[in-house]
């Protein structure tokens, strides 16, 4: 089984601003990031299965790569909630304030948020789900933070070093057989 861990498109918001589990639409330039990823992917198979979180920048996306193909809707592809910080300027939190929070961001949420660790719980166990699934690939649109817990398990990454890689908008990483391969 090959599984294809593909991040949204760009999201319709400003840079600087603090968004996880926000449920926010894409950008106008979409159709052109879609296409994008779509080009890199196999073709679907009657054994394809795709999963996507329910946030609207990640299900237009799987709908555009489904066509008619069903996706199975799994609230645990959701990104990381950042709580009382969702759709708040970054820079408004201080420097202080943010550099305790990213000391020990694997165990300490943001206000009324996630632990990065709480995600990575969730995400495990859909993986430990998708593994046992009869298909050829599976496809899973969904979020930065999502797809670095399954690197993370992938490739033996300890959390605290979760973020270390940079990866934009549309990356999608390629798993087979425990081996992890961007694509894009």
């Amino acid at each position: 089984m090959k599984i294809y861990l593909i991040r949204h498109t760009k999201p319709d918001i400003d840079k600087g601003i603090c968004y996880g589990s926000t449920d926010l639409d894409v950008f106008e330039t979409f159709p052109e990031e879609a296409a994008a990823v779509k080009a890199v992917l196999p073709k679907i198979t009657a054994t394809t299965k795709i999963l996507s979180s329910p946030l609207q920048r990640c299900h237009k996306l799987a709908q555009f790569i489904a066509d008619d193909h069903p996706i199975t809707i799994d609230k645990r592809l959701t990104e990381i909630s950042f709580g009382e910080w969702e759709m708040q300027p970054w820079r408004s939190f201080g420097k202080e304030t943010l550099i305790k929070w990213k000391d020990n961001f694997v165990h300490t949420p943001c206000p009324g948020g996630d632990s990065f660790q709480s995600v990575f719980d969730r995400v495990m166990e859909l993986y430990h789900e998708v593994i046992e699934l009869d298909a050829e690939q599976v496809f899973i649109v969904n979020h930065s933070g999502v797809i670095r817990a399954f690197l993370c398990h992938l490739q033996g990454i300890p959390l605290q070093n979760a973020f270390d890689e940079q990866f934009g908008f549309g990356v999608v990483f390629e798993v087979e057989n425990g081996e992890v391969r961007r694509l894009k």
